[in-house]
């Protein structure tokens, strides 16, 4: 297990509600969970209100995200943003099968898979896990634009959550 998933290993919840799925971590060294990335800052902004969290220090946000019960995966396990589209696409469908397997284990009750171009993947992993889950999907923040995201994930994703967590 590489320094990545080590720090993603510690940051899963003992009971997954929710999992986010991105394609891969970024070919960058940044990282979700090192609170540096690209996603990081749009998923603070997102769900910091949801999750009363007013520190910027993010372990904060980390340790709120975690005692909430939402986890991020990736797709594909390792930087796959700098590859050509073609084995871009070869990765995820090559991803499908892991996720599958790591959804089987998490067993959460919704997923978001955060890139509407590997959702698809996403679905075909749900579907090959066997799990009851609610799935959604909502556009990686390069792709929408970080407001529009944080819009979008305040606006449907958050009171999804919302109603996950007084079930």
């Amino acid at each position: 297990m590489d320094r990545y998933e080590t720090v993603r290993a510690k940051r899963q919840p003992d009971t997954v509600l929710c999992v986010f799925v991105g394609e891969s971590r970024p070919d960058s060294g940044k990282f979700f969970y090192n609170g540096d990335s690209i996603l990081y800052f749009a998923m603070r902004d997102a769900l910091k209100d949801h999750l009363s969290v007013r520190s910027s220090d993010p372990e904060a946000f980390l340790d709120a995200f975690q005692a909430a019960g939402y986890f991020l995966d990736d797709l594909v396990s390792s930087p796959i943003n700098k590859l050509a589209h073609s084995l871009r696409i070869d990765a995820r469908k090559c991803g499908i099968a892991g996720l599958a397997s790591r959804l089987r284990s998490y067993s959460p009750r919704f997923v978001v898979s955060v890139g509407k171009s590997w959702a698809a993947e996403v679905t075909e992993a749900i579907r090959r896990s066997s799990i009851d889950t609610q799935m959604d999907m909502v556009a990686f923040p390069r792709e929408a634009g970080k407001s529009a995201f944080v819009d979008d994930m305040r606006r449907r994703i958050v009171p999804a959550l919302a109603k996950l967590s007084a079930a």
